[in-house]
């Protein structure tokens, strides 16, 4: 089915990826991540595969979730 738009504030799921030495581990994040955006429960959220330092940049815009040392 067609995945709806939130209305409201989006609600967002970085998922800190870890360090990818192979294709085959980036794919397996990869179907992962699409996976979970299927299943109906998560019909709702945006999922983000990001390094460290974006998870970290983009905590850090966010007052009210600033818990990154």
């Amino acid at each position: 089915g067609e995945k709806k738009c939130p209305s409201g504030p989006a609600k967002v799921f970085l998922l800190e990826k870890p360090l990818q030495e192979t294709s085959k581990k980036a794919r397996e994040l990869a179907d992962y991540i699409q996976e979970i955006e299927n299943d109906e429960k998560y019909h709702d959220f945006h999922f983000f595969a990001v390094d460290h330092y974006a998870a970290k940049w983009t905590l850090s815009q966010l007052p009210a979730l600033n818990t990154v040392p």
